[in-house]
């Protein structure tokens, strides 16, 4: 594999190959969707039935052989026999039967790539450790691709006819098997009859080991289907129970009607959460009710933390997750004196930094100038080759090469940024990637753009490298995307900007900014709606004059066009946001006649012997341009130019000051006229400026403006709509506003490119971090990767990151302390410690807020 360089290096720079392979083999730790089953029956439970057809006494009646069949034929669908004895030493197992029974119950679970399991038999526990037993003794047959957790938990027939489910930790120092085992041993009346005690108390004695409990298919339960067997009172007391945040039902066909019925006046529906029993009693039903948890490590703490969190962390119906993300990051260290503020660890700098990205929300968190910023800003010029001023470039090249994996669908990428060095004479060229401030007059901004151009050009093909990985027959196959046009289209493709809260000021405060921001948004990106610029395609006299004719006809299908379009948006976020459009005869673009009139129409100074100079004929040629604008001025001298002799250029002319010059008068001054507009339409102006302002025109004269009801966010609580533009808001509702249309637009127009915000929070009031942004990240965040830079525990905790990384410094370099989900310990400690204030703050926040959040509790109950 060919290995890049730009500039001196020392040590092997690392390859597209071994980057890729790096990034892959990156561990993940952070939360995803496990594909899980409540309430599974095993073998153990007094109505297993083993296949949906058989009743239990026929099971009962099945020899080892019978059973024994059925489980190989798992392996084997088309073998007739298959018996074979079972292992000498079946172990915790009461005799064969029960053996291949719990091998084929977790032959089916394994078959159907069920991750985690809740094992809830009839009033005993004995068959959880039998059915993770069964599970280690299949994996040691065959090495299992997806290896199912089992939880522990129980269902318990109580004395009002309701079933509660407990889930609970079985394994470990916290396990509480042992208290449970206690109590079914003091309150059992048998196993098949259940309990002494109501729902109301199992709940409670439940929730009081440190289990979940919930009513089991409540849908089909008496409570529910009739009503007149049970009390007004004992309905209302079960149902407000604090403990009873959760119910089951095992049909989603009826998650309605059940939604309905907890909301009566005499149910509490408000706080009590729906997920579906699976209830299964034989193995070929056990994918009937699946749900999907989110979470880091598959155990009991992963259910109890999606539970708390259960609109973002359970799943009734698998949802498609985003396929389009940036999968991870590898920064090779730079030599010599490894310059990289990005490192692999403290003390490590000859390994690179890798860092792998969840493709849902990711939270980057720490302290001040740990590099959290860095990373985006790295991400972002090595996607778009974009900066905001010399230093931060100077400081971005300081890092060595950098590679980014992307992954669209089936389709794999790897971008490679190539750092040059700007130390050295070759590395000018690099600091046109910089923003070119310095340049003064007209005519130096106009050779330096035309400079700075070539230059971005130049250094694209140089230093960005784009890949197309493609795996098949067992190979990978890396191919090099090697021409500017592709490689662009790819890059549009997979990404389109990062921001940071300055950046989203800026835009709100500058209308240019502003128009070009939304005009990004609402033409470049749909086909439907190229840009104005790409009709200006003439190239000689004629086909200028046809242009220029037809162009007030073409605006205004433009305006009708877009408009409509608009519309659409605006009435979908019509209580939120709103995007206004209008055209301006005179965009803020300047027509220089200079530049098609210069020094070769001129003899010492005068037109053509005439005895007007320079400044005369520019003074005449802008006057005129004060009545009108440059569309009706060109359609005048191209269509109509005796129209033009109405304007007398006889005043601009100097006084007879020479020999041999011709003196102006009102009889020959269409002469003067004439060879002004034979100059202004010469070929080479047509295909050179003409065409070249007219791109810029088409390209100004739309304007956008964003227009924010202050009604919809925690600024205010006026319940009227109140529109205003973005400009004239306040520095907090202007970041609110930009971020609300960033999220909402993403959604509208289905755009689930990787979205990266720096520190979002930024002059936004907690309230609105919490009731808004929250929420929207929620939303959009299982449909677009978002990568946020942030100091806001509200958006890691409340928005429920998927993956939270904690970055360290010591000043000279910044690296990844650790990462993985909030729901995890060691998260956690760090979310308190780094945006907490510690500890000791955490501790005093919660004893100033106590009494106040008891009073709300009180209020709501």
């Amino acid at each position: 594999m060919e290995n890049f360089i730009v500039g001196p290096i020392i040590g092997e720079p690392i390859d597209v190959k071994r980057a890729y392979e790096a990034i892959n083999n990156e561990k993940e730790i952070f939360g995803k969707f496990h594909k899980t089953v409540l309430h599974v029956h095993t073998p153990e439970s007094h109505d297993y039935k083993f296949l949906e057809v058989w009743s239990h006494e026929e099971f009962k009646r099945k020899t080892e052989q019978d059973i024994a069949d059925i489980f190989f034929k798992l392996f084997n669908s088309e073998s007739k026999s298959s018996y074979k004895h079972a292992p000498k030493n079946i172990g915790m197992f009461d005799n064969e039967t029960q053996f291949w029974a719990f091998m084929a119950l977790a032959k089916a679970i394994v078959d159907k790539e069920i991750e985690v399991v809740v094992a809830a038999d009839h009033n005993t526990l004995k068959g959880i450790r039998k059915l993770e037993e069964a599970i280690k003794r299949l994996n040691q047959l065959v090495p299992l691709r997806v290896y199912p957790i089992v939880i522990g938990g129980i269902e318990i027939s109580c004395a009002d006819k309701v079933h509660v489910v407990g889930i609970f930790n079985h394994s470990g120092k916290d396990a509480i098997t042992d208290k449970i085992e206690t109590w079914l041993s003091e309150n059992l009346i048998s196993i098949t009859e259940g309990t002494i005690k109501t729902s109301y108390d199992v709940i409670r004695d439940l929730k009081g080991f440190g289990a979940i409990a919930y009513i089991a298919h409540v849908n089909t339960a008496d409570i529910f289907k009739n009503p007149g067997l049970y009390s007004g009172g004992y309905r209302k007391k079960l149902f407000t129970l604090e403990e009873l945040t959760l119910v089951g039902i095992n049909n989603i066909q009826e998650i309605n009607f059940v939604k309905k019925r907890l909301k009566e006046k005499k149910f509490r529906g408000k706080d009590i959460d729906i997920v579906l029993d699976n209830d299964s009693h034989s193995l070929d039903t056990i994918d009937n009710n699946i749900i999907w948890i989110k979470g880091e490590t598959r155990n009991f703490d992963m259910i109890a933390e999606a539970i708390n969190d259960f609109d973002v962390s359970i799943e009734l119906r698998k949802t498609e997750q985003s396929n389009f993300f940036i999968k991870g990051v590898l920064i090779e260290p730079k030599y010599p004196n490894n310059t990289n503020f990005l490192i692999h660890q403290k003390g490590s700098l000859d390994k690179p930094f890798v860092i792998r990205f969840s493709n849902a929300l990711n939270c980057i968190i720490g302290g001040r100038g740990t590099g959290k910023s860095t990373l985006l800003r790295l991400l972002e010029f090595a996607l778009s080759l974009r900066c905001n001023n010399r230093t931060e470039l100077e400081y971005l090249c300081k890092h060595g090469n950098m590679w980014i994996l992307f992954e669209k669908g089936n389709e794999k990428y790897m971008i490679g940024m190539l750092m040059p060095y700007l130390s050295d004479e070759k590395g000018k060229k690099y600091y046109y990637l910089a923003p070119q401030k310095d340049l003064h007059n007209e005519r130096m901004r106009w050779k330096d753009f035309e400079n700075e151009q070539e230059a971005k050009r130049e250094a694209f093909q140089e230093i960005v490298k784009v890949y197309k990985i493609v795996d098949r027959d067992n190979m990978r196959v890396i191919k090099e995307i090697g021409t500017r046009i592709d490689k662009l289209k790819i890059l549009k493709d997979l990404y389109d900007t990062s921001y940071s809260v300055n950046d989203l000021v800026n835009i709100a405060d500058d209308e240019i900014k502003l128009t070009n921001f939304l005009k990004s948004r609402f033409l470049v990106n749909q086909s439907k709606f190229p840009l104005l610029s790409k009709r200006v395609t003439f190239k000689t006299h004629k086909s200028l004059s046809k242009f220029v004719k037809d162009l007030p006809n073409v605006l205004k299908e433009r305006e009708s066009v877009v408009k409509g379009s608009l519309k659409s948006f605006n009435e979908q976020k019509q209580s939120t946001l709103r995007i206004e459009y209008k055209q301006t005869d005179r965009p803020d673009v300047y027509f220089s006649f200079e530049k098609c009139i210069n020094g070769r129409d001129f003899n010492n100074g005068y037109f053509y012997d005439y005895n007007i100079d320079s400044d005369g004929i520019y003074d005449y040629l802008y006057n005129i341009l004060d009545t009108m604008n440059i569309v009706e001025f060109f359609n005048m001298i191209l269509n109509n130019k005796q129209a033009m002799y109405k304007y007398p250029i006889v005043k601009f002319a100097k006084g007879y000051i020479r020999r041999n010059l011709r003196e102006i008068n009102e009889k020959n001054q269409s002469e003067v006229i004439d060879k002004i507009i034979e100059i202004l339409l010469s070929a080479h102006n047509i295909s050179g400026y003409i065409k070249s302002f007219f791109k810029d025109y088409l390209d100004n004269i739309e304007k956008f403006e964003l227009k924010f009801d202050l009604s919809s966010n925690s600024i205010s609580k006026n319940n009227a709509h109140e529109f205003k533009n973005v400009n004239q808001l306040s520095l907090g509702q202007k970041v609110v506003a930009m971020l609300s249309f960033i999220l909402a637009f993403s959604a509208y127009n289905q755009d689930y490119k990787p979205l990266l915000i720096d520190q979002p929070e930024d002059n936004l009031d907690s309230q609105y971090i919490y009731e808004s942004l929250v929420q929207r990240l929620r939303q959009v965040k299982d449909k677009r990767q978002v990568i946020i830079a942030t100091h806001n525990a509200t958006i890691v905790t409340n928005a429920m990151a998927d993956q939270v990384c904690v970055m360290k410094s010591d000043g000279m370099h910044g690296w990844i302390d650790k990462r993985g989900y909030p729901g995890t310990e060691k998260i956690k400690k760090a979310i308190i410690n780094y945006l907490e204030g510690g500890v000791e703050s955490f501790k005093h926040k919660q004893r100033i807020y106590k009494k106040v959040i008891e009073k709300e509790k009180n209020i709501r109950n």
